[in-house]
Formats: structure tokens, C-alpha cells, sequence
């Protein structure tokens, strides 16, 4: 009988591998251990809907949120569809001026003198802003975007209002820049801002100066970059990194539906690299498949997603319709705060989100 013996030399490795792995997840567990906080967030535009659905103020509603559990609002660019509704600024497509101006239904006598010289076209769009810091906002953000040959100042009375080169379909979804007034008002109701910047064509280092210029006055969680590319894009991000490195920001990554690599951004990579990898992962439970969901469902959700892959930034989404005899509100608020309650069981922390050390 051929008897058995053992490899020292393969025992001698196994040791090695052993103690090397014991090693390494006590370390892995001591880092993750320490990064535990995760920023409850929830769209500002999506407040400001619940608000109005309700019926009551827009303050009333943010407060009751921060006490449910919210600790960040997302803020995105604004766009002429949400500034027209809000009233701050309005752009007017000249067809409907020269439409007004023929029908007799055009009474105001600057725009009546205007149509008479030939000043306003037919094919261009006509902003006007009733809040001075809006429309000074979304006049630099215009020129950045359109540039000086596509935009023209006109004197309108005593009012100065822009002529725009541009489709008026198309230039109502434009993004126009962070907006200062939603980032105060969510500073205001002790909420971090969870910030949404998007790119610009042909983007350059004083593009993304001026982004960074909007929001240097207010408490920022993170960045969580909208659209396909990243402030930079593919071919200029060293601005984006140094600036997010002096401010010590946290990028957001926003994890794809199949969990297994993040929404495709371009320039992502090398931000994530660029900030030596402080980044936190997002999750947000796709749209059209919340309504679907029971809130219970939806709570236990957002444990395992943070417990099980490492999110740290979990984006909620309102319920649109009221559960049980509960008002809209009161639905939302359980929503919240049962959410909070159940990380916080799982102990985690509420706040800006933390990321893992190097």
C-alpha cells in the first residue's frame, strides 16, 4: 500500500495564503467598518411636487422632511420649461409674439414698437426675466452655451430682455446652469446640497470655473454629474478633479441597473482616479418600478442595497400616490422616516456620505 504523504512545501504556501487572506479582511473590514454613513436625498423639484400636490408651502413640507430623515436635496440646472412655470424668467417664441402683435391681443407698447422696427423674427426666442440674480444667471450661462454671435442684447423700455438664435422647443429642456436660488433655499432648510451639474460643448477650464463659482458659497454633500459626460467630458476633466480636490467634494457614481458597473459617464474614470477614488456609489429605485412597489418592500430595499453593495448616497423618489387612508404627505414622511430608522437599526449613519479610505 502506497502510503500518503504531505507536501511540506504546498502546506508551507497554504500558511502563507492564509494568514496573508486574514490579513487582508481584517483590514477590508476595519475600512468598511468606518465608512457607515449614507446620505438620505431626495430630489428638490421633487419637494416643491409635493408641496403643490398638497397644497401647502414649500417650507413647510422641507421642514417636516429634514425631520423624517432627509439629510441632502438634489438640485439640477434649471431650464427655461421650470423657470417659465415659476415665473422667475420666460422665454417667448417671436411667432407668438408677431401672432399677438396681428391679432390685436399684443397691448404692452415696447414689444408693439419692437414688432414695428422688424426687430423681432419670427424663428427666434425672446427672454425676459423677472428676477434680476435669475436672469443674470441664465444670460451668462446662455452666452457660454450659444455663444455672443447667437445671443444679442435689446432694450425693451426700461427693461433689458435677450434675443436667442435658437429652436424654442429645443431651448426649453436646455440646461442653464446650477440655479443660486434653489441651492439657498435648500441650505436655508438645513439640507446639504446633492449637486447635478451637466457639460458643456466644447467645455473649457473657465466653463467649469463658472460652475464652481455658483456653488462655492453653499454646503455641497456631493457631485453627482447628469446626462453622458462629466463636467470635462473625456478630454478636460484636470479642472474638474483640481477644483473637487480644493473643495474636497465627493463624486457620486450612479450604480446601472444591472449592479454590475455604474451608468456610463464620460470622463468618470478619470475623476474617480483623479480624487484618489473618494467617491461614493448611488442607487435609486428605477421610476417605473417604485409605483410597483409596497413602501415595505421598498424600505427593505435600500438595507440590503446599502448593506449588501456598498451605496452610500440612496436618491429617493416621492410616492405619487397615497398609501392606505394617509394623506400624499403623511405617505411620504413614513416613507422617509421608516427608511432612516431601518438604516440607522442596521447602524448606519445619516449624513453627506463617506467613502472608503485608500
Amino acid at each position: 500500500m502506497t502510503k500518503f504523504k504531505y507536501n511540506r512545501l504546498l502546506i508551507v504556501c497554504i500558511i502563507i495564503g492564509l494568514i496573508a487572506a486574514i490579513g487582508v479582511n481584517i483590514q477590508r473590514n476595519s475600512v468598511e467598518k468606518a465608512n457607515m454613513t449614507v446620505d438620505l436625498a431626495i430630489d428638490y423639484e421633487d419637494m416643491v411636487k409635493l408641496a403643490q400636490l398638497e397644497g401647502i408651502p414649500v417650507e413647510e413640507v422641507l421642514s417636516q422632511a429634514k425631520q423624517a430623515g432627509i439629510s441632502s436635496l438634489a438640485v439640477y440646472e434649471t431650464t427655461f420649461e421650470k423657470l417659465n412655470k415659476n415665473g422667475k424668467a420666460m422665454a417667448i417664441a417671436g411667432s407668438s409674439v408677431l401672432e399677438n402683435y396681428y391679432s390685436g391681443t399684443l397691448s404692452d407698447p415696447a414689444w408693439r414698437t419692437l414688432v414695428q422696427q422688424g426687430t423681432i423674427k419670427a424663428d427666434e426666442v425672446y427672454v425676459v426675466g423677472h428676477d434680476k440674480q435669475t436672469y443674470t444667471e441664465v444670460k451668462e450661462d446662455l452666452f457660454r452655451r450659444l455663444g455672443k454671435e447667437r445671443v444679442n442684447v435689446l432694450d425693451l423700455g426700461n427693461q433689458e430682455i435677450l434675443a436667442v438664435k435658437a429652436n424654442y422647443t429645443e431651448l426649453l429642456k436646455m440646461n442653464l446652469g446650477m440655479p443660486t436660488d434653489e441651492m439657498k433655499a435648500v441650505n436655508d432648510a438645513g439640507f446639504y446640497v446633492l449637486a447635478r451639474p451637466s457639460n458643456y460643448k466644447n467645455v473649457t477650464d473657465d466653463d467649469i470655473n463658472a460652475v464652481f463659482d455658483r456653488l462655492k458659497d453653499f454646503k455641497i454633500s456631493e457631485i453627482v454629474f447628469s446626462g453622458s459626460e462629466t463636467l470635462g467630458g473625456l478630454h478636460n476633466t484636470e479642472r474638474t478633479i483640481e477644483l473637487m480636490k480644493e473643495r474636497d467634494i465627493t463624486l457620486g457614481m450612479i450604480e446601472h441597473v444591472t449592479q454590475l458597473q455604474f451608468y456610463p459617464q464620460d470622463g468618470l474614470y478619470d475623476i474617480a482616479r483623479g480624487l484618489d477614488y473618494k467617491v461614493a456609489r448611488l442607487y435609486t429605485i428605477p421610476k417605473d418600478e417604485q409605483p410597483k412597489l409596497k413602501m415595505d418592500v421598498a424600505v427593505e430595499r435600500w438595507a440590503n442595497t446599502n448593506e449588501e453593495r456598498n451605496i452610500r448616497i440612496d436618491l429617493m423618489r416621492i410616492y405619487e400616490k397615497p398609501e392606505g387612508d394617509m394623506s400624499l404627505l403623511a405617505t411620504n414622511l413614513k416613507y422617509i422616516s421608516d427608511t432612516k430608522a431601518k438604516l440607522e437599526s442596521k447602524g448606519f449613519i445619516i449624513g453627506p456620505a463617506s467613502h472608503f479610505e485608500p
